[in-house]
């Protein structure tokens, strides 16, 4: 039980600091676009 706590808990922290990369790459790519666009 207290590995597969460990493991839930690391996968969710993965998951977390992939969405967080995917959202900043997303706004880099869309600041550039405003910029250009104005």
């Amino acid at each position: 039980l207290y590995s597969e706590q460990i493991d839930a808990f690391t996968a969710g922290g993965a998951l977390l600091i992939l969405m967080g990369n995917l959202l900043n790459l997303q706004r880099r790519a869309i600041k550039p676009a405003e910029v250009a666009a104005s």
